[in-house]
């Protein structure tokens, strides 16, 4: 039971792992190395012990009375091989085929002088075993010279990109950046009305933001615009193992770039995961890639006029590039690419859907509801929309649906926030806990959202993932509004609210299910005191990092917290009514859409449009919005 947090954390700065699998991998190769070294000692070390003598020996000692002496012979007879031992010395001959045989000479005089004897096939499988690693260990050897060698002596894999035809007008939202990168887009189309002006393409151009927003994308939808070469490079592919091979790397790279587009009047090197290579020096320890960036910075030096060559990068980490790579003269430009706001999203939608437009059902346009999922996804990259209508898709077709409809984007959307649809069987008992639970989640967001009903998209007792439960719950359009002090107050109080009912309908004897909703409570109570400065007794603080065992602090996050909690408690048992209406609903029929709400919450203690002015909606939804306040 729990709603979806938004408010998506960067990590930053963090120390790679060591990868387990490379750790194991180096222990197995010393291991080997050193059996290796060991079998190949003791099969030495044996066999300096031996003494090996001639067949005309071996025939003198059997044939003289020494003969008697000779304990523990062995007649091998698949390699002719005879040991014995005499006066504690061993003794090993190699015989012809013939001499081992039955009723040969040799078996005929070991007979008649009543020597003990065995024949016997040879299996050293000590020795198999030890010529077996010897054989592996040279391999090995090879293996690693082959790969420092094709790590040097590799190709620069790069190729232009064709076929593509991708245009601005193919890129949804992002009004934005297309109007930041129309300079570069006249430059090629009118490079006089630039001459006039004496201006200079940019050397660099950086995309910047949050994974998923399409900065790939624009790239390529550039370099159609334009009319220009487009290349493609991982930048975590040109760093290699050893000292200059990235550097040698870039070197070639730049110079097919260069050449082509000389051929083409202008080329666009696009370089994903810039981060990769062009982190801060001062953070780096081997050589190789201090190198790797260094002669990154000198080709994009060595630009002249005439090349018309703009090499466009990709991060979602800006802040751990290296200055020298962002200033001036290197990367000239850097675009902030974020999650598309409300009205991209709509744009975003419609992108996708109507690439299956011979399939989608007419109610989804209709009823609008392209603009209810823009309302719910806040938050939702150009990625993550484009898997909504995928992950609807495939559910129809699971289905054996030929369309998709308004049921099937909300199942996709509820999968990809909440999980995969689980059978999960509830008693009677433990299904009302999860209808009241969530009833309570959306009434405070419906009397806490300025936009009251439509403040909640849809809700469901239908168990997705690791929840019983789920509230679509709908932003305002205004972000503003979002970082007041009030707007996050009420978050948390739309947050608590399960817990609330919880707590007054099993009076006290509350479940675990509201786990993840003080967790995400708190996260935002903590950024509330030590980030944002909003708590009255520590006003304007802001601490680049907290410390969770801060006595002071926790007393501080503390008295929030329980202040927050009687506010929701007091909103809840007000509109207790609201939740009854709402819970039962959701027995009956485990789902309930936006526009069933407002018949729903009819004659219930909720402000309903019809008893208010129009004139005086916004400040009696205010005031609603702020009943809990009013005791402060």
């Amino acid at each position: 039971m729990q709603v979806k947090d938004k408010d998506r954390k960067k990590t930053e700065n963090e120390k790679p792992k060591k990868s387990a699998k490379g750790v194991w991998s180096k222990v197995i190769t010393i291991v080997l190395i050193l059996v290796a070294i060991g079998l190949f000692a003791y099969d030495k070390y044996e066999g300096s012990k031996i003494h090996k003598i001639s067949v005309t020996k071996f025939e003198e000692v059997v044939s003289s009375e020494k003969a008697k002496s000779m304990k523990k012979v062995v007649l091998y007879d698949n390699v002719s091989l005879v040991t014995y031992e005499l006066k504690k010395e061993k003794y090993e001959v190699k015989l012809p085929k013939q001499y081992i045989q039955e009723n040969s000479k040799i078996i005929k005089e070991l007979q008649h002088k009543n020597v003990d004897f065995n024949v016997k096939t040879q299996t050293n499988w000590f020795e198999a075993i030890g010529k077996f690693v010897q054989i592996m260990f040279t391999l090995m050897i090879l293996f690693f010279v082959y790969k420092i060698a094709e790590d040097f002596f590799r190709k620069t894999d790069i190729e232009e990109v064709k076929d593509e035809n991708l245009t601005f007008e193919d890129v949804a939202g992002a009004h934005a950046i297309k109007l930041e990168l129309k300079d570069i887009i006249d430059f090629y189309k009118d490079p006089e009305k630039n001459k006039k002006f004496k201006e200079d393409l940019p050397k660099g151009i950086l995309f910047e933001g949050p994974p998923g927003t399409g900065k790939t994308y624009i790239a390529k939808a550039l370099a159609s615009e334009c009319g220009i070469p487009f290349f493609q490079k991982s930048a975590s592919d040109l760093e290699g193992k050893y000292v200059g091979v990235g550097s040698e790397n870039i070197g070639k790279m730049f110079a097919l770039v260069k050449a082509r587009a000389k051929e083409a009047g202008g080329a666009i090197l696009f370089l994903d995961e810039l981060d990769s290579v062009a982190g801060k020096r001062e953070n780096r320890t081997v050589a190789e890639t201090t190198q790797t960036i260094n002669k990154l910075l000198t080709e994009m030096d060595g630009f002249d006029k005439e090349t018309n060559v703009i090499v466009v990068a990709a991060t979602n980490l800006v802040e751990s590039l290296d200055d020298a790579v962002v200033r001036p003269g290197r990367f000239d430009r850097i675009i902030h690419i974020d999650n598309p706001t409300r009205n991209e999203r709509i744009e975003v939608i419609n992108l996708y859907l109507n690439k299956k437009r011979d399939r989608i059902e007419a109610d989804v346009y209709e009823t609008n509801f392209v603009e209810t999922l823009a309302n719910i996804t806040e938050g939702f990259s150009n990625a993550e929309l484009a898997n909504l209508v995928k992950e609807s898709s495939v559910l129809a077709r699971r289905k054996e649906k030929e369309t998709i409809g308004i049921q099937d984007l909300r199942e996709g959307f509820t999968k990809i926030v909440a999980g995969i649809k689980t059978n999960q069987s509830l008693t009677e008992e433990d299904k009302k806990v999860v209808a009241y639970h969530e009833a309570g989640h959306a009434v405070a967001q419906i009397l806490t959202s300025p936009l009251g009903v439509k403040g909640v998209a849809y809700i469901t007792i239908t168990p997705y993932g690791q929840s019983l439960g789920h509230v679509s719950p709908v932003s305002p359009e205004s972000r503003i509004y979002e970082k007041r002090k009030s707007s996050i107050q009420n978050q948390v109080i739309m947050t608590l609210a399960g817990r609330a009912v919880e707590e007054k309908i099993l009076d006290g004897d509350y479940t675990l299910g509201a786990a993840s909703d003080l967790e995400q409570a708190n996260n935002v109570l903590w950024r509330y005191v030590a980030k944002f400065g909003m708590f009255e007794k520590a006003e304007n603080l802001f601490l680049s990092k907290v410390d969770e065992n801060d006595k002071e602090l926790q007393s501080y996050v503390k008295e929030v917290r329980e202040d927050i909690y009687q506010k929701t408690k007091d909103l809840i048992e007000k509109h207790f009514d609201m939740v009854e209406k709402v819970a039962e609903h959701l027995l009956q029929h485990e789902s309930i859409e936006q526009y069933e709400l407002e018949g729903l919450l009819e004659g219930t203690s909720y402000p309903h449009p019809i008893e208010i002015k129009k004139e005086d909606t916004k400040d009696n939804v205010a005031v609603e919005t702020s009943d809990s306040e009013k005791e402060e």
